[in-house]
This record gives C-alpha cells, sequence and structure tokens, in this order.
C-alpha cells in the first residue's frame, strides 16, 4: 500500500518522540518536536521528477562539511587528517560522478559550518539538490538553516517503479524508522557507520565510500530485502 507524504509525515512525527534507540539511548530522538512540526516542504513550480531508471539520481548523507571530530567519532570511515582534506575529498567525489541534469537526494546534517560557507560549497556542486532536513540543519532555536538547495522536505516517499513492473516506496527521513508500512524500505541517514534494521538503508557516507551513491543500487538493496519477505 502506497502512502501520501501528509501520511509519512505524521509517522515520521511520531516515531521522532520514541527513545533513539539505535544510539542506545531511552530518551526520544528528538527533544523539541514541536520544532520538527514546523519544518514544510518547499518544491519549486517546476519540479524535476526522481526517477532512477530514467536518468542518474544519487543520494549521500551526514556530509558534516567543516566537522573536524566527525573524522574521529567515525573512524575508519573517514579517512582524513583534516576537515579540510576530509571537504575537498567529499566535493571531489561528488563531482566525479554528478552532472548538472542529474539529481541528488541529501539525507541530512550538511554541515558544521556557517549557512554562507555552506552554500558556497553547495554553488560548487552540480545537479538538482533535494534537501531531507538533519537534527543538526537546525538552529539552538529550532529554525532551519536557509541553505539553497532546490527542495526541502521534513520526510519523503518516492514512489519506484522498476523496468519489469515491480512497485514499491522508499521513504526518505534523516532518522531511521523504527517499522515501515508493506511494500516499502526507508532509506536515511543519521547514525553513520552503524545500522538499523533490514527495512532501513543507511546513506550516510560512511556507507557509500564518501561519495554520492546511485539511487538504482539503493533500488538494487531494497528488491531483494522486499523479495525476501
Amino acid at each position: 500500500m502506497k502512502i501520501t507524504p501528509d501520511t509519512l509525515r505524521v509517522r515520521y512525527l511520531d516515531d521522532l518522540q520514541k527513545p533513539d534507540i539505535h544510539h542506545g539511548r531511552t530518551t526520544p530522538k528528538v527533544r523539541n518536536v514541536e520544532a520538527w512540526k514546523k519544518i514544510t516542504s518547499i518544491v519549486p513550480s517546476e519540479r524535476r521528477a526522481i526517477n532512477p531508471f530514467q536518468g542518474d539520481v544519487w543520494v549521500w548523507s551526514d556530509i558534516h562539511f567543516g566537522h573536524n571530530n566527525i573524522i574521529k567519532y567515525t573512524a575508519p570511515h573517514r579517512p582524513f587528517q583534516t576537515k579540510e582534506e576530509m571537504n575537498e575529498a567529499l566535493i571531489n567525489n561528488y563531482l566525479a560522478v554528478v552532472k548538472p541534469e542529474d539529481v541528488v537526494i541529501w539525507g541530512g546534517d550538511i554541515g558544521f559550518i556557517s549557512e554562507s560557507a555552506i552554500n558556497d560549497i553547495l554553488h560548487r556542486l552540480p545537479g538538482y539538490k533535494v534537501w531531507i532536513v538533519g537534527n543538526h540543519d537546525l538552529h539552538r532555536d529550532g529554525t532551519v538553516y536557509k541553505l539553497h538547495f532546490d527542495e526541502r522536505h521534513l520526510c519523503m516517499p518516492l514512489d519506484i517503479v522498476e523496468p519489469d513492473g515491480m512497485e514499491y516506496q522508499l521513504h526518505f527521513t534523516h532518522y531511521p524508522l523504527d517499522s515501515v508500512p508493506s511494500n516499502s524500505v526507508n532509506v536515511h541517514g543519521h547514525i553513520h557507520q552503524n545500522l538499523a534494521n533490514p527495512w532501513n538503508i543507511n546513506i550516510c557516507v560512511e556507507h557509500t565510500g564518501c561519495a554520492p551513491l546511485n539511487l538504482r543500487d539503493v533500488c538494487a538493496r531494497a528488491r531483494a530485502y522486499l523479495e525476501a519477505k
């Protein structure tokens, strides 16, 4: 059964108030769910279609531009000595695969530098950029960073139709979902090198070689999981 963006939004907001089990905590995933409830979708009038079988669509999450300590926290998955080295490697890896006509879905936690510095990086990068807001993309007062993405979402369902006609949904969120509806798989970030459940596909850069991953690879994993159920 396909679910609508509004239905996924309700499910995700409810999930965010449950314990952060993937970090071994009994406290809710987010402290101030009211701030998350205020995050709305921003979509241009000429929205680009997202179909991994009719053009290249890329995904990655938790890039953490400018965050020196993330190198230590996720060792050895980020093989860099400095945040400057990490930034340039991530940017170069992106430029090596993404073309201007491609779509790139960013799973949140974009950078630990100023908004203007993040935007300077975004302006260097080609493609139509879709942003799923992460916990480090909000100011302390709960307002969302003003970043120059083409789209912004709290969460996003994506209908997939495989070349042979198989249909299912990918549910894009920042935090991994504790459960998903039938015939769907959750694509998420947040937990870096850790893994969640079989229905969760982690697209943090620690699992993508510090580069965008083609969505067709995610679809292959999603299909394998759904067919094995």
